[in-house]
């Protein structure tokens, strides 16, 4: 989906989903939002179709697994795998939502700051230039 359209924020990510109903193959996540993630791997449902899957994540409070039930909103194919975007329909308890939406709020924090740090860096270095030059 294309960012400008996107509900929320997604950032990048490499989760792996250790169990899910559909095939036997490693599926990972890829990125992820506060509202879905998408995951590469098999082809493993069609789009509209219902995807479950339990995951860890690492919030600063602590590792949580997490089960996820989700909507196949999109399917990319590509050759025997395929990218798949799932928006998040229900959690497995209240606990784990609240943990996964810890997780993706220090993702964005984190982004942030980088982001933040980058450009400090970009005007240090524009004024050491300014300065070697005058």
């Amino acid at each position: 989906m294309d960012d400008n359209r996107r509900e929320a924020p997604r950032f990048l990510v490499s989760l792996y989903v250790e169990r899910q109903e559909i095939v036997e193959s490693p599926i990972f996540i890829r990125n992820l939002s506060s509202t879905g993630f998408l995951v590469r791997g098999p082809v493993l449902a069609g789009q509209g179709g219902i995807f479950r899957a339990t995951f860890r994540v690492h919030p600063k409070s602590g590792e949580m697994r997490v089960t996820t039930r989700g909507r196949v909103m999109h399917v990319r194919l590509d050759g025997s795998d395929a990218e798949f975007g799932i928006r998040i329909e229900g959690f497995g308890s209240p606990d784990e939502e609240r943990a996964y939406q810890e997780y993706v709020l220090e993702l964005k924090v984190g982004q942030h700051k980088a982001a933040e740090l980058r450009a400090a860096e970009g005007r240090a270095a524009e004024r050491r230039a300014a300065q070697d030059k005058g």
